[in-house]
């Protein structure tokens, strides 16, 4: 059982708050939410975690399951989702899926861990939005890509 609180590893977040935070001690811990609410027509329809590719998600265990509850508990699909970018491609790995993930991912014919290249991984969004995932195509992302 860890003693102390870890220090801010990124710097993104407003750290004089996360400093302070921190000094309430391990028995007051909190996840400073690195994640995506999905949202179709104000709905909540997933919760994704993303984390760059080579992100250890040992160290990120008990964050990537409180938020994995909170989404059980919203009864909306939950996504640990790694990215990385490799010579302007951009490039998404599910590798993780709360139940509700897991059975809309199953009903698209796919399981946990899918790997995808950007534009199936937006497709991808749409679907679980229910939008017709054809728009995709015309995004201005998306001009110059190749069609799969």
């Amino acid at each position: 059982m860890r003693e102390t609180v870890r220090d801010e590893r990124t710097g993104w977040r407003d750290l004089t708050l996360s400093r302070r935070h921190r000094a309430w001690g391990v028995d007051c811990p909190a996840n400073d939410i690195d994640l995506l609410v999905e949202v179709a027509r104000g709905i909540p329809v997933a919760i994704i975690e993303y984390k760059r590719a080579n992100a250890n998600l040992e160290d990120s265990y008990q964050s990537i399951r409180s938020t994995e509850i909170l989404a059980d508990r919203a009864r909306v699909a939950f996504f640990v989702v790694r990215y990385e970018r490799r010579r302007e491609k951009w490039f998404f790995r599910i590798e993780r899926a709360n139940a509700i993930g897991s059975a809309f991912l199953h009903s698209e014919s796919s399981r946990v861990p899918l790997s995808l290249p950007e534009i199936e991984y937006v497709r991808l969004l749409y679907r679980l939005r229910r939008r017709d995932d054809r728009a995709v195509l015309a995004l201005p992302a998306f001009q110059n890509e190749p069609l799969i």
